[in-house]
Parts: C-alpha cells; sequence; structure tokens
C-alpha cells in the first residue's frame, strides 16, 4: 500500500474544504427534498435544525404520494392532520427558509401490494389508471409485472381530464390552506413511451383526429410511424397545456410553480412527454429541478453543459443525488455546478445529509 504523507497545507486545505461542506451557498438557493418518511420520522424543530447547519435556503416537503395526503385533505385519503405542516411552515419562515410543497402527480403506488382504502385512486379510480401499447391497464398487472415492464409501479394518465382536475383540486387545496412559497411537481410525466393506451385516452384521441393508435387500419394516406408520432406529440401537448393551468392557477395566488424532472431534455421529451424545455420557455413554470444523479463526474459535467442551453436568471436547479455520494463527493459535485455558473442545488435528499 502507498504511504500517504500530510503536510501542513494539506491540512490546511482540507479544513477549508470541510468549512465549505457547511458554507453559505455561493450563488443563489441550496433546497433539500424531504421526504415524507423524514417528515413523519423527525420532529418540526430538527428538521429545521439540521437545515439551518447546512444553510438550507428552501426545502421541498412531501405532502401528497402515492395516492394519500400527508395532511387533512377533503380529495384525497390523508395520513397526518394539518398542524405538522403548518408549524413546519412557521418554524421555516421564521427561519428565512422557504416552503415547496413537493405533489408525486402520475405517479400512485409502487411495488406492494394494493392498499385496502377504498378512497385511494388505485381501488376507486380504475379507468384513471394508463395502459400498455398492447391496451392492459397497469392495474392488471402484478408486481412482478410492473417490475418486468421496468416500471416504479402504477401510474395515472396524463391525459385523463378527469384526473387531473383531482389533481388541481388537490394542489389548490394546498395553496389554500397553506402559507407555501412554493409547488414542486414530481412525476409530471408518463411512464414511458409506449404509454398512454387505455380506453380513456385512446378514445380522446379518436375524437380529435379519427384514429385509433392501437389499430393499424388507418384512414386517409396514414402509416403507423406518422400516427405513432401524431399521438406522442399530441400526448405532449396535453400535457403541456395543463401544466399551463397550473402556473396560472399558482401565479394567480403568488406561488412559485417548479418540476422536478428527467434531467436529459430531449429524452424526456421523446420518451415520457416531459417537454420541460417548452415549459421553461413559454413560462409555465418558474424553475426546473432536473434530477442529475450521478456518481459519473464525466457524465455529470457533460449533462450541465447541455443544461447551459436552457438556463437563464436561475430557472434551472441541479438536483444532486446526495443519498449516492459521501458528504466530499456531493460538494465536489455542487462545486462543479457553481464552476458551470448555475446559481442553485437540491439534495435527494434530507435523511442523506451527513
Amino acid at each position: 500500500m502507498e504511504r500517504i504523507f500530510v503536510n501542513k497545507n494539506t491540512r490546511l486545505l482540507t479544513g477549508i474544504f470541510i468549512i465549505f461542506i457547511l458554507s453559505v451557498p455561493l450563488y443563489g438557493n441550496r433546497g433539500v427534498w424531504i421526504t415524507r418518511w423524514d417528515y413523519s420520522s423527525f420532529s418540526n424543530k430538527k428538521i429545521i435544525e439540521k437545515c439551518k447547519r447546512y444553510h438550507i435556503t428552501d426545502i421541498f416537503v412531501q405532502v401528497y404520494a402515492r395516492g394519500y395526503a400527508f395532511y387533512n385533505s377533503k380529495y384525497a385519503p390523508s395520513k397526518l392532520s394539518d398542524y405538522k405542516f403548518l408549524d413546519l411552515i412557521k418554524l421555516a419562515h421564521n427561519s428565512d427558509i422557504k416552503v415547496h410543497a413537493w405533489v408525486n402527480m402520475y405517479y400512485v403506488w409502487s411495488w406492494a401490494k394494493f392498499p385496502y382504502d377504498p378512497e385511494h385512486i388505485i381501488n376507486k379510480h380504475r379507468d384513471w389508471i394508463t395502459a400498455y401499447k398492447n391496451g392492459k391497464e397497469l392495474y392488471k398487472y402484478d408486481i412482478e409485472g410492473i417490475k418486468n415492464l421496468g416500471l416504479e409501479g402504477y401510474f395515472i394518465s396524463p391525459a385523463n381530464m378527469d384526473a387531473n382536475r383531482f389533481l388541481k383540486r388537490v394542489i389548490n387545496e394546498i395553496i389554500t390552506k397553506f402559507n407555501v412559497d412554493g409547488i414542486n411537481l414530481d412525476y409530471i410525466r408518463y411512464p414511458g413511451l409506449n404509454y398512454g393506451y387505455d380506453k380513456y385516452t385512446r378514445s380522446f384521441f379518436v375524437e380529435l383526429y379519427g384514429i385509433d393508435p392501437m389499430k393499424n387500419n388507418y384512414p386517409f394516406s396514414y402509416n403507423r410511424k406518422e400516427v405513432l408520432n401524431l399521438f406522442d406529440r399530441w400526448k405532449r401537448d396535453v400535457l403541456n397545456k395543463y401544466i399551463m393551468e397550473i402556473h396560472k392557477m399558482t401565479n394567480g395566488k403568488g406561488v412559485l410553480l417548479s418540476a422536478s424532472v428527467l434531467s436529459g431534455p430531449g429524452y424526456a421529451k421523446r420518451y415520457f412527454s416531459q417537454d420541460w424545455v417548452s415549459w421553461l420557455n413559454l413560462g409555465n413554470v418558474d424553475f426546473v429541478i432536473p434530477m442529475l444523479y450521478t456518481k459519473k463526474t464525466g457524465f455529470f459535467k457533460k449533462r450541465l453543459d447541455e443544461l447551459k442551453k436552457y438556463y437563464k436568471s436561475n430557472n434551472i436547479w441541479i438536483g444532486l443525488g446526495t443519498y449516492l455520494l459521501s458528504p466530499s463527493q456531493n460538494r465536489y459535485e455542487e462545486n462543479i455546478v457553481y464552476q458551470k455558473h448555475f446559481n442553485s442545488v437540491v439534495y435527494f435528499s434530507f435523511n442523506s445529509l451527513k
């Protein structure tokens, strides 16, 4: 084994680096996602104390996830009372920390047995659940089937207007009941390219274009590729319009709207109908958080260079996969973000801050 000699200058640099780990963010915002597990497990006082220690400026608190509200909701089955969130907001604001309500949109259940609650979406609104390209709705797949499809779990269709109205009511409820600074949309996408073939979504498309994307007997002179391209473009357009509606609602109440997005803009648009570059260009979100979770420094730098093309006025905050990294690796990545002239980062997640 090689011997490592540490001289006086090395110790000084190490000390400076450790201080930097707990320093004030160099430019803009330093955020952290607080999962529902951390939110439920830690006292609000401990959450804020830890955030202050890491000079966090913004917290993203998971208050709606997998079909459950973590406050007292009129619309969704609830896991907690309002007090927990009200108190956290008060403590955060007293410490000059902004609070964003983190909302999981179309992802409604995981690799687990379906809940017994009859009010849960997976039980009450199975007509909202999206389907694979063979027309089979996801709720008809068991857990192994979902895993074999490469999915995180069960999704509802972003083209289902009833589902979208429900989610909009949940968001409006949050910004009406709580003095939040922002709404953070997560899983604001399709589960993949080959989804959206549920009866509702296909009927919606047929009504507009007279074409069923599952069938091969197309009218006029359409071929299969043209129909699928039209279907994909339409799915993006429906989602883009819905984002615009949400932003209009949040903006009217002085609440910021952000979206956690896949870090590759072309990949997100092509395979998940998540056209977040258009959301930024049209002003339909205030900022996005590309989830750039990786240990690979070369890939990390290359992706930041790609994202730089769309960056202006702090409209892109970089999501760091803190759970993958040691404290020194995490700070190294954060330093690269600043070197690339981005202003803000968000850590995933609270419990991984050591």
